[in-house]
């Protein structure tokens, strides 16, 4: 079957302690926290998925940890991005530390009047990923 991908064996709940999965910096927060990705083995995914982008509701990056925490090294497909607001967060608010609703902020044509924190979303285009899946809205394009 075309696109079809092995069985995944998800970690035994007892091993579910830590995500395994390297991640990476793709920028840093406006207060100076590192943005980080997992990303597949291979280094490039066609998905990227986004939890957190709204401080305040950190459920999506709750999910999305234990996800993380289910796949084995190696069977991760996707770029997953954690926590896209780590500074709203940290603080329980909706908008980034200059209290910027980063999800009305982002995306634009003109990447000057992004966040700092929504414009380095764009580094990832480096790693062939034109989809981004905000688990909030669904879908949004990031390449042009």
């Amino acid at each position: 079957m075309k696109g079809s991908h092995p069985q995944q064996q998800l970690v035994e709940r007892r091993d579910r302690g830590v995500i395994r999965h390297a991640s990476e910096s793709y920028g840093v927060s406006l207060e100076g926290v590192p943005l980080t990705v997992s990303l597949p083995d291979s280094g490039n995914a066609e998905i990227v998925v986004l939890a957190a982008i709204h401080g305040d509701e950190p459920e999506t990056a709750v999910a999305v940890s234990e996800a993380l925490r289910c796949i084995s090294r190696g069977d991760l497909q996707a770029a997953v991005i954690l926590c896209g607001n780590p500074d709203g967060m940290l603080r329980g608010t909706r908008g980034n530390g200059r209290g910027v609703d980063l999800n009305r902020n982002f995306p634009t044509s003109n990447l000057v009047t992004l966040e700092l924190e929504d414009a380095s979303l764009y580094t990832l285009k480096d790693r062939h990923v034109p989809i981004l899946i905000d688990l909030m809205t669904g879908r949004i394009e990031l390449e042009a």
